[in-house]
Protein backbone atom coordinates (compact mmCIF):
# COMPACT_ATOMS: atom_id res chain seq x y z
CA UNK A 1 0.00 0.00 0.00
CA UNK A 2 0.98 3.06 -1.29
CA UNK A 3 1.79 6.13 1.84
CA UNK A 4 -1.32 8.40 0.02
CA UNK A 5 -3.47 5.29 0.01
CA UNK A 6 -4.63 5.42 3.50
CA UNK A 7 -6.47 7.62 5.86
CA UNK A 8 -4.12 9.28 8.36
CA UNK A 9 -5.32 11.11 11.51
CA UNK A 10 -2.42 12.13 13.21
CA UNK A 11 -2.69 15.37 14.68
CA UNK A 12 -0.11 17.79 12.29
CA UNK A 13 -1.32 15.97 9.24
CA UNK A 14 -4.70 17.52 7.18
CA UNK A 15 -4.73 14.24 4.70
CA UNK A 16 -8.48 13.95 7.19
CA UNK A 17 -9.54 16.57 5.49
CA UNK A 18 -11.35 14.97 2.54
CA UNK A 19 -12.50 11.86 4.71
CA UNK A 20 -14.40 14.62 6.99
CA UNK A 21 -15.94 16.41 4.14
CA UNK A 22 -17.66 13.28 3.02
CA UNK A 23 -18.63 12.15 6.60
CA UNK A 24 -20.17 16.36 7.17
CA UNK A 25 -21.54 16.90 3.39
CA UNK A 26 -25.03 14.68 4.74
CA UNK A 27 -25.78 17.49 7.15
CA UNK A 28 -27.51 19.76 5.58
CA UNK A 29 -29.75 16.61 4.33
CA UNK A 30 -30.01 15.13 8.31
CA UNK A 31 -31.32 18.87 9.34
CA UNK A 32 -33.64 19.23 6.11
CA UNK A 33 -34.95 16.39 7.11
CA UNK A 34 -35.21 17.16 10.75
CA UNK A 35 -37.42 20.13 10.00
CA UNK A 36 -40.18 18.03 8.74
CA UNK A 37 -42.95 17.89 11.61
CA UNK A 38 -42.44 13.83 11.86
CA UNK A 39 -43.47 13.93 16.03
CA UNK A 40 -45.44 11.11 16.18
CA UNK A 41 -43.86 8.11 14.16
CA UNK A 42 -40.96 6.41 15.16
CA UNK A 43 -38.84 7.77 12.19
CA UNK A 44 -39.10 11.28 13.36
CA UNK A 45 -37.93 10.25 16.78
CA UNK A 46 -34.91 8.58 15.64
CA UNK A 47 -34.37 11.22 12.88
CA UNK A 48 -34.57 14.09 15.46
CA UNK A 49 -31.91 12.25 18.13
CA UNK A 50 -29.59 11.39 15.60
CA UNK A 51 -29.56 15.07 14.58
CA UNK A 52 -28.58 15.63 17.98
CA UNK A 53 -26.22 13.27 18.19
CA UNK A 54 -24.25 13.81 14.76
CA UNK A 55 -24.54 17.50 15.14
CA UNK A 56 -22.96 17.43 18.32
CA UNK A 57 -20.47 14.64 17.50
CA UNK A 58 -19.27 16.85 14.24
CA UNK A 59 -19.03 19.93 16.48
CA UNK A 60 -16.33 18.00 18.93
CA UNK A 61 -14.72 16.50 16.10
CA UNK A 62 -14.01 19.76 14.80
CA UNK A 63 -12.94 21.57 17.65
CA UNK A 64 -10.10 19.23 18.68
CA UNK A 65 -9.22 18.96 15.21
CA UNK A 66 -5.89 20.89 14.55
CA UNK A 67 -6.77 24.52 13.56
CA UNK A 68 -6.76 25.23 9.70
CA UNK A 69 -5.87 28.82 9.62
CA UNK A 70 -7.68 28.90 6.11
CA UNK A 71 -9.51 32.43 4.67
CA UNK A 72 -9.95 35.03 7.46
CA UNK A 73 -12.64 37.56 5.58
CA UNK A 74 -13.43 39.67 8.24
CA UNK A 75 -12.62 40.34 12.18
CA UNK A 76 -14.75 37.66 14.51
CA UNK A 77 -15.59 35.07 12.07
CA UNK A 78 -14.49 32.52 14.30
CA UNK A 79 -16.88 34.00 16.98
CA UNK A 80 -20.18 33.88 14.18
CA UNK A 81 -18.98 30.20 13.60
CA UNK A 82 -19.51 29.67 16.87
CA UNK A 83 -22.85 31.34 17.69
CA UNK A 84 -24.40 29.31 14.57
CA UNK A 85 -23.13 26.48 14.91
CA UNK A 86 -24.60 26.68 18.81
CA UNK A 87 -27.68 28.32 17.53
CA UNK A 88 -28.84 25.02 15.58
CA UNK A 89 -27.56 22.73 18.04
CA UNK A 90 -29.83 24.00 20.99
CA UNK A 91 -32.71 24.05 17.99
CA UNK A 92 -32.39 20.67 17.14
CA UNK A 93 -31.91 19.93 20.83
CA UNK A 94 -35.06 21.30 22.18
CA UNK A 95 -37.24 19.94 19.07
CA UNK A 96 -35.50 16.66 19.99
CA UNK A 97 -36.93 17.16 23.37
CA UNK A 98 -40.36 17.78 22.56
CA UNK A 99 -41.10 14.29 21.08
CA UNK A 100 -40.02 12.62 24.71
CA UNK A 101 -43.25 14.65 26.15
CA UNK A 102 -41.22 17.60 27.41
CA UNK A 103 -42.36 21.06 28.31
CA UNK A 104 -41.39 24.03 25.92
CA UNK A 105 -39.47 25.87 29.23
CA UNK A 106 -37.95 22.33 30.30
CA UNK A 107 -36.35 21.84 26.79
CA UNK A 108 -35.25 24.96 26.84
CA UNK A 109 -33.45 24.39 30.19
CA UNK A 110 -31.96 21.40 29.29
CA UNK A 111 -30.92 22.46 25.49
CA UNK A 112 -29.06 25.80 27.33
CA UNK A 113 -27.65 23.34 29.79
CA UNK A 114 -26.18 20.86 27.34
CA UNK A 115 -24.79 23.41 24.61
CA UNK A 116 -23.16 25.43 27.69
CA UNK A 117 -21.57 22.40 29.52
CA UNK A 118 -20.48 21.12 25.74
CA UNK A 119 -19.34 24.77 24.23
CA UNK A 120 -17.46 25.01 27.74
CA UNK A 121 -16.08 21.10 27.79
CA UNK A 122 -14.63 21.20 24.09
CA UNK A 123 -13.00 25.16 25.05
CA UNK A 124 -10.83 23.34 28.11
CA UNK A 125 -10.42 20.21 25.81
CA UNK A 126 -9.04 22.81 23.36
CA UNK A 127 -6.70 24.03 25.70
CA UNK A 128 -5.80 21.13 27.22
CA UNK A 129 -5.46 18.84 24.31
CA UNK A 130 -4.44 20.58 21.32
CA UNK A 131 -1.69 22.81 20.39
CA UNK A 132 -2.71 24.84 17.91
CA UNK A 133 -6.05 25.79 19.35
CA UNK A 134 -6.49 27.65 23.00
CA UNK A 135 -9.45 28.24 24.80
CA UNK A 136 -11.23 31.53 24.45
CA UNK A 137 -13.82 33.28 26.88
CA UNK A 138 -15.09 34.96 24.16
CA UNK A 139 -15.62 31.39 22.14
CA UNK A 140 -18.02 29.99 25.02
CA UNK A 141 -19.85 33.45 25.01
CA UNK A 142 -20.45 33.56 21.22
CA UNK A 143 -21.86 29.32 22.19
CA UNK A 144 -23.85 31.03 24.87
CA UNK A 145 -25.37 33.54 22.68
CA UNK A 146 -25.91 31.02 19.74
CA UNK A 147 -27.77 28.46 22.32
CA UNK A 148 -30.11 31.17 23.53
CA UNK A 149 -30.63 32.46 19.94
CA UNK A 150 -31.50 29.04 19.02
CA UNK A 151 -33.72 28.41 21.86
CA UNK A 152 -35.70 31.40 21.24
CA UNK A 153 -36.39 30.56 17.69
CA UNK A 154 -37.49 26.82 19.05
CA UNK A 155 -39.84 28.78 21.27
CA UNK A 156 -41.20 30.99 18.50
CA UNK A 157 -41.90 28.29 16.51
CA UNK A 158 -43.27 25.40 19.77
CA UNK A 159 -45.92 28.97 20.09
CA UNK A 160 -46.37 29.20 16.44
CA UNK A 161 -47.36 25.53 16.34
CA UNK A 162 -49.77 25.78 19.05
CA UNK A 163 -51.65 28.73 17.75
CA UNK A 164 -52.15 26.96 14.59
CA UNK A 165 -52.97 23.63 15.71
CA UNK A 166 -56.02 25.67 18.04
CA UNK A 167 -57.19 27.44 15.15
CA UNK A 168 -57.89 24.24 13.06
Amino acid sequence: MRKNDSIVFPCNSRKYRPCFTRFFSNVPLIIIMSIHDTKNSRNGFILRVFAVLFWSSGLVILSLMPSSYGPNYFSGQDKLFHFFAYLLMAWLAGRSLIIFSVSTIKSVIISLTYCSFLGALLELLQHTLTRSRTAELNDILANLAGAVTGCAIFCLQQKLSSTNNANR
